[in-house]
C-alpha cells in the first residue's frame, strides 16, 4: 500500500505547454498549509520532465515521490508517457476531474491558479492515496487521434454547409460545394478506419458494444465517448463516468 512504501505525493496541473507541480512534503511538527507547499512550473516536454524529477529528488532526498493529476485527455497522457520514460518505476495516478475539482473546492482557497490547483492536487494525493494508473495501449491513443480529426472535419463541414445559402457568386458556391464533397470523402475514410480499428481490438470493441446497447448511443457516439474518456474500466462507480456521458 502507499502508506507502507512511504510515498510523498506530488500534484500536477497540466496545460498545453507547461505543467505546475507541487509536493506535499512532510514537516516534522505538522502538515504544511496547502498554500505553502513548494510548487514550480515546468515545460511539458522531455527537458521539463527531467527538471521536475531533479527538483523533486532535491526536495525529497531519499523519500519516494508519487504523482497524481487530473485526466485531461492527450495532455495528461503525453505527460504520463514522458514521466514514465524518465522514471519507469514512478507511481502515477490519473483521477476523474470532477473528484479533484470537488476536493479543491472543499479547501476554500482564496485564489484559483494553476499553482494553487497543483498544491491542492498534491494534498488530494496525500489524503486520498489514489490507485496507480496503467498507460493505455497505443490503439487507444490512435482512436483518440482519429476521432478528434473526424470531429474537426465535421465541424468545418457544418460551417460550410451553413454558409452555402448566403454565398452570392457562382465561383464561391462551386468552391464551397467542392470542399464539402472533399470533406465528405475524408470523413467517410476516417470513419472506415475507426471502424476497422475498433473491430481489430476487442478491448475497444467490447466497450463500444456496451455503450451502443444504451438507448440513443450510436457507434459514432460510442467511439467519440471512448476516444475522450479512454477505457471506462479505469473508473469506478464513485466517479460516475456514465452519468457524465
Amino acid at each position: 500500500m502507499t502508506e507502507e512504501k512511504g510515498f510523498i505525493w506530488a500534484g500536477i496541473d497540466v496545460s498545453k505547454r507547461t505543467f505546475f507541480a507541487a509536493i506535499d512534503i512532510e514537516n516534522e511538527a505538522e502538515k504544511l498549509p496547502v498554500a505553502k507547499l513548494p510548487a514550480k512550473e515546468f515545460k511539458r516536454n522531455k527537458d521539463g520532465v527531467a527538471s521536475f524529477v531533479k527538483w523533486a529528488n532535491e526536495l525529497l532526498e531519499d523519500q519516494e515521490v508519487a504523482v497524481v493529476m487530473e485526466a485531461t485527455g492527450s495532455y495528461s497522457l503525453e505527460l504520463i508517457s514522458l514521466l514514465k520514460n524518465q522514471r519507469p518505476d514512478l507511481r502515477i495516478s490519473m483521477q476523474n476531474p470532477r473528484m479533484v475539482s470537488d476536493f479543491i473546492r472543499s479547501l476554500n482557497q482564496p485564489h484559483k491558479t494553476d499553482k494553487t490547483d497543483a498544491q491542492a492536487i498534491a494534498r488530494f494525493g496525500t489524503e486520498r492515496k489514489p490507485e496507480e494508473v496503467s498507460l493505455p495501449e497505443p490503439h487507444w491513443a490512435e482512436l483518440r487521434e482519429l476521432e478528434r480529426l473526424r470531429s474537426a472535419m465535421v465541424r468545418v463541414r457544418v460551417e460550410l454547409e451553413n454558409r452555402a445559402e448566403s454565398l452570392f457568386t457562382a465561383f464561391a458556391r462551386r468552391t464551397n460545394q467542392r470542399t464539402i464533397g472533399s470533406l465528405n470523402m475524408e470523413i467517410s475514410e476516417l470513419e472506415r478506419e475507426i471502424k476497422h480499428l475498433v473491430i481489430e481490438h476487442e478491448d475497444i470493441h467490447s466497450e463500444v458494444r456496451i455503450l451502443t446497447s444504451m438507448p440513443g448511443v450510436s457507434f459514432v457516439s460510442a467511439c467519440a465517448i471512448l476516444a475522450e474518456l479512454g477505457s471506462l474500466k479505469q473508473y469506478d462507480q464513485k466517479q460516475e463516468v456514465i452519468s457524465k456521458v
